[in-house]
């Protein structure tokens, strides 16, 4: 699963996404060995075929989702934030909180977050990026 969704992620990005990952001072082996060795990663599916995947780490109580990506194809129907809405329905008992970042510029992911109810962060983002956050249960509620 690792190995294929780090080649979705390389082939679709765009090239000034592209250039965020060197600005940030990685290369695409250490985001590579990165993303091999840290969080959990699943794939989308839809029927029997592989329509994106959702890389994320839990450290209660948050739920960081590093990278959402899918297929173009199945783009706007839904499925991004059905993948939100599992991840959130999942981790409901351990995170209160959901947190996700893109490219200050990725206006269609920044519509898609704010669509899906999230909101900017008041954590501070990396250079050229933006942090969403989401509530998912108040402190305290089980």
């Amino acid at each position: 699963e690792r190995d294929a969704f780090f080649e979705v992620l390389q082939s679709e990005l765009r090239n000034d996404e592209q250039v965020s990952v060197t600005d940030r001072g990685l290369s695409w082996d250490s985001l590579g060995e990165m993303f091999r060795t840290v969080g959990v990663v699943y794939s989308i599916r839809l029927d029997d075929t592989t329509a994106g995947f959702v890389w994320f780490e839990v450290h209660p109580p948050k739920l960081y989702v590093q990278s959402l990506i899918l297929r173009p194809w199945v783009r706007g129907q839904g499925v991004g934030l059905e993948a939100l809405r599992m991840l959130e329905h999942e981790f409901c008992d351990v995170a209160d909180t959901v947190l996700i970042g893109t490219l200050a510029t990725n206006e269609r992911a920044i519509n898609f977050y704010k669509r899906a109810g999230f909101v900017l962060a008041e954590e501070e983002a990396a250079p050229g990026f933006v942090n969403f956050c989401k509530r998912i249960r108040l402190e305290g509620e089980l």
